[in-house]
């Protein structure tokens, strides 16, 4: 790294941690998943996603309570957490990884019967994403909203598909590989 400034230096090396958080946390949500039986069951009757789909693409299930032993300023730094909560940012959400060359860039959680609401009672959102920095000045710069979900397997592709939502490119993305 010669020729860097310190600070280039300090930008790189948060980058890094911000990764390794992001795929810890990934793992994390991805068994949470894989060991809970009605979040699984949810999965196959809401959007028809088997053991195949969870596992090729790293589908997890955040409790809101498993994270406890991450540092809060690694969470805060990669938009897991607000600087002042102790509370996780997704609680009961099935969450979809964000995946480039393996490594987790964002979140998106998607609500389910067991999501609680948020404050005043208002009904929680369908989809809750990761913070970024563009809209909390705590968070790495690093951590920003500028991925396609599924942009590794446009790489060598043909033709794109573009569709809304997180699970109709997951069910195409799937598809595909079958095929």
């Amino acid at each position: 790294m010669e020729g860097l400034t310190d600070e280039d230096r300090a930008f790189i090396e948060e980058g890094k941690d911000v990764t390794a958080t992001l795929n810890e946390v990934t793992e994390i949500y991805h068994k949470n998943l894989l060991n809970n039986p009605e979040a699984l069951q949810q999965v196959k009757e809401d959007w028809n996603f088997g053991l195949d789909e969870v596992k090729a693409f790293k589908m997890g299930y955040a409790t809101g309570k498993d994270l406890k032993h991450i540092e809060n300023s690694r969470l805060v730094k990669a938009g897991l957490r607000y600087k002042n909560s102790k509370k996780g940012l997704f609680v009961n959400r099935i969450m979809y990884p964000y995946l480039i060359r393996d490594n987790t860039v964002y979140f998106i959680g998607k609500k389910t019967p067991l999501t609680p609401t948020e404050k005043e009672g208002k009904e929680a959102g369908k989809y809750k994403k990761l913070l970024t920095h563009d809209n909390n000045p705590d968070v790495s710069r690093h951590v920003n909203n500028k991925f396609l979900f599924g942009e590794d397997t446009i790489r060598k592709s043909d033709y794109v598909l573009i569709a809304e939502g997180i699970s109709s490119p997951t069910r195409l993305n799937s598809q595909k590989k079958k095929t």
